[in-house]
């Protein structure tokens, strides 16, 4: 496996409060938010049952799954109620006001 970093644009066009979702090479997405004064990408999926996490609901430090309420840390990214269960959370890098998000790519 290679590391690939992809650009996701200007940071300011994702505004505070709110989410964007970006597809990724080989047909998964990754959620990017701000939380807390840092910038966080997360795999787009719930560990638990592949539901759509953009869709879920943040309450303070936590993101909830809107299929079947799991609860995830979003500092550590840890199920609260199934903690051998965690997010996927991707290297995420703010370079002059631009988002670079980091990858494993396919050795070629």
């Amino acid at each position: 496996m290679a590391i690939a970093e992809i650009s996701l644009g200007p940071a300011q066009a994702i505004p505070r409060g709110k989410r964007a979702v970006f597809d990724l090479p080989g047909g998964s997405q990754v959620l990017v938010l701000h939380h807390k004064k840092r910038w966080l990408a997360i795999e787009n999926r719930c560990p638990h049952a592949g539901a759509t996490l953009s869709e879920g609901l943040i309450k303070g430090p936590s993101l909830m799954c809107v299929w079947h309420g799991w609860t995830f840390d979003l500092e550590s990214g840890v199920c609260r109620t199934h903690p051998e269960t965690s997010l996927k959370f991707f290297p995420l890098r703010l370079v002059e006001g631009e988002l670079w998000l980091q990858i494993e790519t396919e050795d070629k």
